[in-house]
């Protein structure tokens, strides 16, 4: 297996990690996994499932950065086309070093295809939508105020964004950035922030996997209620709503925010920042949580290896 980065070997740098919402769930399902991820920081093999997911949110970030719409009955046919063109550059691109055989090849083409079809034509839908209401005068105001407000946005609890240099604000030194005060050190990428008509602050992030609830999981809860906290951290204001957006079954569900829901996200940081800082850099000090998930973990036979030698 190849490396990420250097792995951690003292207690120091440990100390200091910044962790993110998918770091904090991993460890929560499998400290072993965890530490195979982020502390010997081993690389595990590309996988469809991550490519394709990199692939359907590169199309969703493009397609929100044009500058010029076409209005009338050009619109839609402009929007459709466009994402299915950089859908297949980005896919072609990216997907046939896998080598996959062609069956799960084509499945999942067409499976992701879909996907960006459904999101373009309900966006389509209610940008016209608008225009009938009379919010909107032409596709081309209604692409502007209904696009989201960001593409994918790194934020952290350390230090002040430039909101006004939306997607430059990690390019400044960190030096000339206003640090912000308690950092529990997390960071994360929120996919897209958004308004309602209301007013009401909105942060999504789309899953493009099989799986679908119809109830989020735990994980998920905690992964949403991290943005929140970050978001709080940086505008000083709470978010109305965090949701999952299931892009290929269509599906959003919200969660009010409430200060419960950010305090819960922040215990549940500090007590996993507790328990690594208490334990010895061995990966028997990390025990396995087995489950169904085993079958798809990159690290699966070295983790059998080590449970003969941690119950020595």
């Amino acid at each position: 297996m190849s490396y990420k980065r250097d792995p951690i070997t003292d207690a120091e740098t440990l100390k200091t990690l910044r962790i993110s919402p998918s770091s904090i769930n991993t460890y929560r399902k499998c400290p072993r996994r965890w530490f195979h991820e982020y502390i010997l920081a081993l690389q595990g093999p590309q996988t469809i499932a991550l490519v394709r997911g990199n692939v359907v949110h590169y199309v969703l970030e493009e397609m929100f950065k044009q500058r010029f719409v076409p209005t009338g009955e050009a619109f839609r046919p402009h929007m459709m086309n466009k994402a299915q063109k950089l859908f297949d550059k980005k896919w072609n691109e990216d997907v046939p070093s896998l080598n996959l055989p062609k069956e799960e090849h084509d499945i999942n083409y067409e499976e992701s295809k879909y996907m960006i079809e459904r999101f373009f034509k309900r966006f389509c839908d209610n940008v016209q939508d608008g225009i009938k209401a009379r919010r909107y005068e032409n596709e081309t105001q209604g692409y502007y105020f209904t696009r989201p407000a960001f593409k994918e946005l790194w934020i952290d609890d350390q230090f002040k964004l430039q909101f006004s240099d939306k997607w430059k604000s990690e390019k400044i030194a960190k030096e000339d950035r206003e640090k912000l005060e308690d950092s529990l050190n997390v960071g994360g990428f929120i996919d897209s922030v958004q308004k309602d008509f209301d007013g009401n602050q909105m942060l999504i992030d789309y899953k493009t996997s099989n799986k679908y609830q119809n109830v989020l999981s735990d994980d998920y809860v905690l992964q949403l209620a991290i943005y929140a906290y970050l978001w709080q951290k940086q505008t000083g204001k709470l978010p109305t709503f965090v949701a999952i957006n299931y892009l290929k079954y269509d599906e959003t569900f919200y969660i009010m925010v409430t200060p419960s829901l950010i305090k819960d996200a922040i215990d549940k940081i500090k007590a996993m920042r507790n328990e690594i800082v208490e334990k010895k850099l061995e990966i028997c000090e990390y025990p396995a949580k087995f489950s169904k998930l085993c079958d798809y973990c990159p690290f699966q036979k070295e983790c059998g290896i080590l449970e003969t030698e941690c119950a020595k």
